[in-house]
């Protein structure tokens, strides 16, 4: 069994499904699709379909409240920045839902080599680095937090 984070494990966005993920629902309702149905089988799986057709709409209001609950946990408990190196950038990154796109994280710049070095473990117990890491991962999640409330139509 994968690992579990409780900060971007969903019910509704799984059920809904995202862009790049088919939701359950529809996992679901295909999986039969292949195999012999009866027509009882057949017809308790078109009711179980048009049910959720039915609510759909709904599902996907929750998935998308589900979202902005997730991102403001992260938002509101920044922890576990890893950082990375590409090239001469320094990355920092947090775990962070988003239906928009397959990562789930969320990523920054937050410097460069020449400035800092190359080892991680330094940098990582570099203060002053490591605030300015996390002011701009904090601003990257306020900007996607205010497009999560703009879908929903609150502010």
């Amino acid at each position: 069994m994968g690992r579990v984070n409780e900060t971007i494990d969903g019910v509704f966005v799984n059920i809904v499904g995202t862009k790049t993920k088919v939701g359950d629902y529809h996992i679901f309702v295909n999986a039969g699709s292949k195999l012999a149905n009866s027509k009882e089988l057949t017809k308790y799986t078109k009711q179980y379909s048009k049910m959720v057709d039915k609510h759909l709409e709904t599902f996907k209001k929750f998935a998308d409240l589900e979202q902005l609950i997730m991102q403001m946990r992260v938002r509101e408990n920044v922890k576990n920045i890893k950082l990375s190196i590409l090239r001469e950038y320094i990355y920092a990154r947090v775990t962070f839902y988003r239906t928009h796109t397959a990562t789930k994280d969320i990523r920054i710049i937050g410097g460069m080599t020449d400035m800092y070095g190359t080892d991680l473990k330094k940098i990582f117990k570099n203060k002053s680095f490591m605030a300015i890491a996390k002011s701009k991962l904090e601003t990257a999640m306020d900007i996607e937090i205010a497009n999560s409330k703009k879908i929903l139509g609150i502010s």
